[in-house]
């Protein structure tokens, strides 16, 4: 997953534990063998938000929605999701 050319802004966050995302957030996680779930917050904050998994540590990457129900998760290094809110439902574009 690659950012197109150009200039990208973000709200870009390294983290090693679980977390709660905000829209603008780019969230770059070091799963270590534990893992690392990020939260989206309720689908009416519109905006973007992209997580991905940045180490080769055996942990999954796991997405969750504001009421914890899993809709994303990845195990690869180098590998994530976007996710965009419409106000009504986070979707995943990518």
């Amino acid at each position: 997953m690659g950012f197109p050319a150009g200039e990208f802004t973000g709200n870009f966050k390294n983290v090693d534990q679980d977390c709660t995302a905000r829209p603008g957030d780019v969230v770059l996680a070091t799963t270590g063998p534990e893992g690392v779930t990020v939260t989206l917050p309720l689908a009416s904050t519109r905006g973007t938000i992209i997580a991905r998994k940045v180490d080769s540590g055996s942990g999954a990457l796991t997405v969750v929605d504001a009421d914890g129900e899993q809709i994303a998760s990845t195990s690869a290094r180098d590998s994530g999701f976007i996710f965009g809110s419409d106000g009504k439902a986070w979707h995943r574009v990518a």
